[in-house]
């Protein structure tokens, strides 16, 4: 006879997969055993291990933002669960559905002195569409997988967390699911749509970060709209960055004084931008009118206080664009040449001129992103650029890479990152099973370059010792971790290595932070001064 923690746990996974889960993360863990036990009896549903929870919930979410679709992310009792808030922060702030099940004890054991036992109901407090703690009536186990299902997917997707206390025993056999417990029903979602507002002639649309569907879905629009005069600018992770080649653009516009170069409206869809210092071009254009329309529905105003936001679904306004002309305004056609030498941006183009349609590529923050922003014209067209650009800074950018790669097996998976985000994640490769082979070029400049060129933090006392945390230390033993192919240069390789197709390859740049530093902001004079 199976025990109650057996029950709830099959009750509870039998909901979900009938609503549609099909993939699982588990950090195993003792109290967590019902449900590590209960998948089991579910053979639709594949499922990854990794002893690391927060390299878990990095895997997870790289696993929803590639199906876009939930993720059932599962860990022990205790701290383990505290260690997903990074992860559950950063699917909150990119609206990503992902269900994370922290198994409990029961409540007459709080403040008792027992192991592995603490207050779990409130954790991820402010970062969370919805939680559930279901009572020992059966009948909640199987409704609220209904619920968190619902509210994971949307209209508005974001992480749900379901604490789970299972009382002992929690170990079993057998895999047949009693008909008691068998599945309920499965909600739907719709979303409303709203008037389109009356847009001046000369107006730019920035797109921030999108899910990839949504953007494929807009791209035929967008380009019947850009081939009208709409002006556009995609940020690199928005999937439509290809449409804008001129990476630089916002950082030009803010420079220029010629009001037939000022655009007299700005939309702005989807979500996260990187330049987002918008402060002294509203302040010196205060005419320019704002518009805002989020994927995931209406929210506070971004970049300007008047801001109209929009409750209108993506695919209609761009549809409604598309069939109108417009006024363009004129912007450079080229880049200039890159500064002689070996520096950041030499390394990061040449590793970026070796990717091919269809590859995926995967950035880190800071200074990463930053170069393949600027970099995007030496990038072939249709290359998927990923990144986590909600609140995660340097933080999970493997983890989440390995679990979009083990989405998407087949495809070529390339990584752009720097020496504190490689050192800081890199425990999303003890899953099981393991990630395929990936491509990663490690740009070790001693430390964190941007804390060089932030002019506060650059000019403070003990600047490096306090922001760039400088390190001398070469990534070849982290290669020796995981039986890697190593590959390190000093200087401008003579040609682009091969991509091995069995094995990970890291290739780690060397550079020199002084040089580097001079090259991006001699580069960057060059670009910003530009005629159009």
């Amino acid at each position: 006879m199976l025990p109650k923690a057996a029950h709830q746990a099959i009750s509870l996974l039998a909901q979900l997969e009938a609503c549609g889960l099909r993939k699982v993360v588990l950090a195993p863990g003792s109290r967590s055993a019902p449900l590590a036990l209960a998948l089991a009896s579910f053979p639709k549903l594949k499922v990854w291990t990794n002893p690391d929870e927060r390299a878990a919930a990095f895997v997870a979410l790289g696993l929803a933002r590639a199906f876009e679709e939930p993720v059932l992310l599962l860990c022990s009792s205790g701290s383990a669960g505290l260690n997903m808030g990074p992860a559950l922060a950063e699917a909150y702030h990119q609206n990503l559905p992902l269900l994370v099940a922290t198994a409990d004890r029961p409540k007459r054991l709080l403040n008792t002195a027992e192991g592995q036992t603490m207050l779990q109901s409130y954790f991820f407090e402010g970062f969370l569409k919805d939680r559930f703690e279901p009572e020992e009536h059966m009948e909640d186990w199987r409704s609220i997988g209904q619920k968190a299902w619902q509210i994971a997917r949307g209209p508005i997707p974001g992480p749900v967390h379901l604490n789970l206390r299972f009382d002992e025993p929690l170990y079993f056999e057998g895999k047949d699911i009693p008909e008691t417990l068998k599945p309920i029903g499965e909600f739907h979602n719709a979303f409303q749509e709203k008037v389109l507002p009356n847009f001046p002639p000369k107006l730019l649309v920035l797109a921030g970060q999108l899910p990839r569907s949504l953007a494929q879905a807009i791209r035929p629009m967008l380009e019947q709209g850009i081939s009208k005069g709409l002006n556009f600018w995609g940020d690199i992770s928005s999937h439509l960055w290809d449409l804008s080649p001129f990476g630089a653009y916002p950082e030009w516009l803010w420079n220029q004084k010629n009001p037939a170069q000022t655009p007299e409206a700005i939309l702005v869809i989807g979500g996260t931008l990187l330049p987002r210092r918008w402060d002294a071009f509203v302040q010196s254009n205060p005419n320019v009118r704002w518009f805002q329309a989020l994927h995931f529905g209406p929210s506070s105003p971004r970049f300007h206080p008047n801001t109209q936001c929009l409750d209108l679904p993506l695919p209609e306004l761009m549809n409604q664009l598309s069939l109108k002309d417009w006024e363009t305004i004129d912007m450079p056609k080229a880049v200039p040449p890159l500064p002689e030498g070996w520096h950041d941006l030499s390394a990061a183009a040449l590793f970026l001129q070796s990717l091919q349609e269809g590859d995926a590529l995967h950035l880190g923050n800071s200074m990463s992103i930053r170069y393949a922003s600027f970099l995007r014209h030496v990038m072939p067209k249709n290359l998927e650029v990923w990144c986590n650009r909600g609140v995660s800074g340097i933080d999970g950018v493997q983890s989440t890479a390995c679990g979009h790669a083990v989405a998407h097996p087949h495809q070529r998976q390339f990584v752009l990152t720097g020496d504190l985000a490689m050192d800081y994640d890199n425990n999303g490769w003890l899953s099981s099973p393991p990630p395929p082979p990936m491509t990663q070029m490690v740009l070790n400049n001693s430390g964190g370059q941007i804390f060089r060129l932030l002019p506060g933090a650059s000019k403070a006392a003990q600047s490096e010792r306090l922001f760039a945390t400088q390190s001398q230390r070469s990534f070849e033993w982290l290669a020796q971790r995981f039986g890697w192919q190593y590959l390190r240069s000093d200087a401008m390789p003579s040609a682009i290595p091969a991509v091995p197709k069995e094995q990970s390859l890291l290739w780690e740049a060397q550079t020199q932070p002084k040089q580097s530093k001079i090259a991006w902001q001699a580069w960057q004079k060059s670009i910003l001064e530009q005629k159009a």
